[in-house]
């Protein structure tokens, strides 16, 4: 089944066959290591190991559910506008690098308990996955996608267990 997604829609991905996002996985206790933007219906920005990049979103089989789960925003959260502008200032980062030492270092918060307590904040223009998205929603709009946690800090988990977006296609069971 074909979802239509729209500009602004957020990507869970569950990758199958990938080392690091087995390890993401065991270590965050999230069904989801990877995080990706829809910029439309048929392309995503997100930030892989060789960089912030656009990519086609058919590399995400989004018609199955198992791998991929398709978020929208509430607009009692988000205006369509904030989206926008925030997705327009993530783009921007297109082909800045990828944070290895940041998610060393989350990583590392998470198995110590500190996650919460302590905010990774970096003054380069190097992303992991889930920061594409937190930083540019937290810098144009003041969004978090959970309360608790430092915008800095946020992972796919997080973006799973927000109660600020809804459902486009359904939760693996």
């Amino acid at each position: 089944m074909a979802i239509d997604i729209e500009r602004g829609d957020i990507l869970l991905v569950h990758s199958r066959y990938h080392l690091a996002g087995w390890l993401i996985r065991k270590i965050t206790k999230s069904y989801w290591n990877h995080v990706a933007w829809a910029v439309s219906h048929d392309a995503v920005i997100e930030s892989v190991s060789s960089g912030v990049q656009l990519s086609p979103i058919t590399k995400y089989r989004y018609e199955d559910p198992k791998y991929v789960r398709v978020l929208r925003f509430y607009p009692d959260h988000i205006t369509r506008e904030q989206v926008d502008m925030s997705l327009d200032l993530a783009i921007t980062h297109l082909g800045d690098k990828y944070d290895f030492p940041k998610i060393l270092q989350l990583l590392w918060l998470m198995v110590i308990g500190m996650r919460r307590e302590l905010d990774l904040k970096d003054m380069d223009s190097r992303f992991i996955c889930s920061e594409l998205v937190a930083d540019p929603l937290f810098k144009v709009a003041k969004f978090l996608f959970v309360d608790d946690v430092p915008y800095e800090n946020t992972i796919p988990k997080d973006i799973d267990r927000s109660r600020k977006l809804f459902e486009v296609m359904p939760n693996p069971s």
